[in-house]
């Protein structure tokens, strides 16, 4: 007896375990946190966010009114290719049915959104039957040509197809609309169980093929739910629309429902890298969500692009996930001979490329090569020039030449089989180039797209921060602006970060930046106590206090104004006095050690850091433009909590400063020997 009480105990809690698992997964599901990008709020945030919650705010901040829809939205608003490198047998076909749909949309002012090339993978449930009944899981995944989430009618899948053999191409695409429906009715369940919204919802979501090309079969009855080639001018999909969507008798779609397919639609298309991820993989992630410029630029087909915005707009990042989303094209397709060239001029900037690059890679394709190859430009000309041209070589300060001469050279002449010639290039902070050959060159270096394959050249560049040789690329940057895709949305920094930072922000376009959240984050610090002697105290107890905080000195940056006094800094907190491990940026990037880094604003331009500490920020007399940029580009490094550390006047100046008033931003340099470092 006592055995069998036993037996049932054991059992019931089994059952009873098994009850707050399913629980607790439904509420996860549900309630499942994310690592976000955006600034922070304060020292102890980690970005964890909720789905829900910032998933609301995003779709708030850039679609107002998503809730009450009145027009029509296209997401992304550009039609993109089916695939990120090769060109799809019917990518005119979707571009048609693109075209139709907006305008049909427009005129018709219908409240909907649509979703075009929307990729999905999901584990779904389903029932086993055999000897013992019982629940299994498998993944089920594919892509969506067009998904319509209508305020009205609720969701609708469009399936295009573009052959002549219109039987067997409208089954498979049938089959294709199946899978989509098991993917959203899964997604439904989790989300709300078995509720009156999910039962009502799971039986109202039309399917249909769209063969723009093919005139209507004669024996029209088996094809139904096809959309043809009569059905695809505007006028004629009105009558289409009206006889089969915009039923009367169609009851008005559940709002929950309606809300929550936004989010999983709209949302996901927005995400990278979860673009063609399962959203399960992604918690432990940053979750990256583009916003709508971004969205574009990342889906234009066009493989040369500009693209230009204010620091902390995600120019970094999207120029990232592009090269991430091509290496894998690249690895797991027909073409891995292709190679991706990445660019830029700062060596601590392209140890972090390679960083976030090689990591990612090494980690989805253990036994692979990689075929992208970070470089600063200038080790990359020393490359070049050591097998191919001979050209004066001199002091440091004429490298600057022999750069040019190298570009001017194979400019005029290139050999035909030149090593150095790669698919893919692309250039961060390109404004730091130097003059106007340098794209030419790398466009000799670019190989000559084959028919079927898009080969991408992207320039990334913010017009605000050059920090070197600005007189000479300004008017370089002044010519290419009208083919420039530009973001306008910051997502780096605090609202309160940003206020200061656009102080010192002076665009070259019209219109104005913006903040691309509501997250307020801390005060700037001020510490006016500054004097000759006392730097190595201050930066000391803000550290100190810092660690109090449990900040890692990970995440913590001190940026001076020179060399000089950075090694100077470094050597003496190092002291028993301090006893503070304080590296150059680059040495913390390349030993991936936790470690204050401390460096100059120009080392660490292109970075980013949580908390930023900014020792006595130097202001050139008679500059103007040099300090505003130097401000700027210092100030927009942080992510959480900024301290300044200066005089009194210079702390009054800085918080003060304006873009408009040349002079408030002023004041004599400082400068620091020997002595007041050992003092």
């Amino acid at each position: 007896m006592g055995l069998y009480t036993i037996v049932f105990a054991m059992l019931g809690a089994l059952a009873l375990l098994l009850l707050v698992l399913c629980t607790l997964k439904s509420r996860w599901h549900r309630e499942k946190p994310i690592k976000t990008s955006l600034g922070r709020k304060d020292l102890e945030d980690d970005g964890t966010r909720s789905w829900d919650e910032e998933g609301e705010r995003f779709l708030s901040a850039h679609y107002p009114n998503w809730k009450q829809l009145e027009h029509t939205i296209m997401v992304p608003d550009i039609i993109q290719g089916g695939e990120p490198l090769t060109y799809a047998r019917n990518e005119n076909e979707e571009s048609k049915v693109f075209d139709l749909l907006k305008k049909f949309g427009n005129e018709t002012k219908q409240p909907m959104f649509v979703v075009h090339a929307h990729s999905f993978c999901e584990l779904v449930s389903y029932h086993k039957t055999g000897i013992v009944d019982r629940e299994k899981t498998k993944w089920i995944q594919g892509e969506h040509d067009f998904v319509i989430i209508h305020r009205q009618y609720g969701l609708i899948f469009l399936e295009v197809k573009s052959r002549e053999k219109t039987k067997e191409v409208f089954k498979q695409a049938e089959k294709q609309i199946e899978k989509a429906k098991r993917s959203v009715e899964n997604y439904l369940k989790k989300r709300f169980g078995k509720s009156k919204e999910r039962n009502e919802a799971l039986y109202t979501f039309p399917g249909f093929v769209v063969m723009p090309n093919c005139p209507r079969p004669k024996q029209s009855a088996s094809h139904e739910n096809g959309i043809f080639k009569e059905d695809c001018n505007v006028d004629s999909f009105k009558v289409w629309w009206e006889k089969v969507i915009a039923k009367p008798e169609k009851p008005q779609f559940e709002s929950k429902v309606y809300e929550e397919l936004v989010k999983k639609y709209v949302l996901f298309i927005c995400s990278a890298p979860a673009l063609n991820q399962q959203i399960d993989k992604t918690h432990d992630k940053i979750v990256k969500v583009l916003t709508p410029n971004q969205l574009k630029s990342w889906y234009k087909t066009l493989p040369e692009q500009w693209i230009s915005g204010p620091a902390g707009s995600g120019k970094t990042v999207l120029l990232i996930e592009k090269v991430k989303q091509i290496a894998e094209d690249i690895t797991v397709g027909e073409h891995q001979q292709e190679r991706i060239l990445v660019l830029c001029c700062s060596v601590p900037l392209s140890i972090h490329l390679n960083n976030e690059i090689s990591d990612w890679f090494n980690s989805e394709f253990p036994s692979k090569t990689c075929p992208v190859h970070v470089k600063t430009y200038d080790s990359f000309i020393n490359e070049i020039e050591k097998e191919s041209v001979t050209v004066r070589r001199g002091q440091k300060n004429l490298f600057l030449r022999r750069r040019l001469e190298v570009e001017t050279k194979l400019i005029e002449r290139l050999p035909e089989e030149f090593e150095h010639r790669y698919e893919h290039i692309f250039v961060d902070e390109g404004q730091d180039m130097f003059l106007d050959k340098w794209p030419v060159f790398l466009k000799k270096l670019h190989r000559t797209p084959v028919a079927s394959r898009r080969y991408y050249f992207w320039i990334m560049y913010d017009s605000n921060q050059h920090l070197q040789r600005k007189e000479i690329n300004r008017s370089f940057l002044d010519k290419i602006t009208r083919n420039t895709s530009q973001l306008t949305e910051v997502l780096r920094n605090t609202k309160n970060i940003f206020s200061l930072t656009n102080k010192y922000y002076k665009g070259i376009y019209e219109g104005e930046i913006s903040l691309g959240h509501q997250i307020i984050g801390l005060e700037v610090k001020y510490d006016n106590q500054l004097s000759k002697k006392n730097l190595l105290e201050l930066v000391d107890h803000h550290v100190k206090k810092l660690r109090e905080s449990n900040v890692e000195h990970k995440d913590i940056a001190v940026l001076v104004r020179s060399k000089r006094i950075r090694d100077n800094c470094i050597k003496h907190l190092k002291k028993e006095k301090y006893n503070l491990r304080c590296v150059t940026v680059e040495n913390r990037l390349r030993e991936k050690e936790n470690a204050i880094a401390l460096d100059t604003i120009k080392e660490f331009k292109g970075l980013e850091s949580k908390v930023v500490i900014l020792c006595d920020p130097q202001y050139k007399p008679n500059n103007a433009d040099t300090t505003r940029e130097f401000l700027y580009t210092a100030v927009s490094r942080c992510f959480c909590y900024l301290i300044i550390i200066s005089t009194n006047d210079g702390c009054k100046r800085i918080e003060t400063a304006s873009i408009h008033d040349d002079e408030s931003v002023l004041r004599e340099n400082r400068e620091y020997s020997s002595e007041d470092f050992e003092s």
